[in-house]
C-alpha cells in the first residue's frame, strides 16, 4: 500500500479530481453498487472503473484497473481529511476494506496535524 498526502486545492480536491475524470471518459457506465460504493464500470481497456463513496461526510472515490486486465490490478481510492488530499495506492481485491483503510489512515493524519 501506498500513501500520498498533499495539500488541498482546486485541481487536488477529490470531488473536482471525480467530475473531471467522469467529463472525460464517456465510457462510463453505472452499474450495481460493491462494497457500499456506486460503481462505475468502464467498457473501455484504457479508462479505469470508478466507486464513489455514498454514506461519508468527505468524499471520496476510487479509480481501478478492470478486473480483466491482470490478476493483481491495482486502485488509487482518493479521499480528504481537513485540510489535506490522500491518494491511497492498493490492490484491487483490498477494495472491500476501503471503509476501514479511510478510517486508519485518517486517523494516522490526524495523529499528524497540530493545530
Amino acid at each position: 500500500m501506498d500513501i500520498l498526502i498533499r495539500e488541498k486545492n482546486n485541481i487536488s480536491d477529490p470531488e473536482k479530481q471525480f467530475e473531471r475524470y467522469v467529463k472525460f471518459n464517456k465510457e462510463l457506465v453505472r452499474s450495481d453498487s460493491m462494497f457500499g460504493l456506486e460503481y462505475m464500470k468502464s467498457s473501455s481497456p484504457v479508462v479505469r472503473d470508478i466507486f464513489v463513496s455514498e454514506n461519508t461526510n468527505n468524499f471520496s472515490f476510487a479509480r481501478c484497473e478492470g478486473e480483466n486486465t491482470l490478476s493483481n490490478s491495482s486502485c488509487l481510492l482518493v479521499m480528504s481529511q481537513d485540510r489535506f488530499v490522500i491518494e491511497i495506492g492498493m490492490p484491487r481485491s483490498e477494495l472491500k476494506n476501503w471503509k476501514q483503510i479511510e478510517f486508519k489512515v485518517g486517523r494516522l493524519i490526524r495523529g499528524w496535524i497540530k493545530d
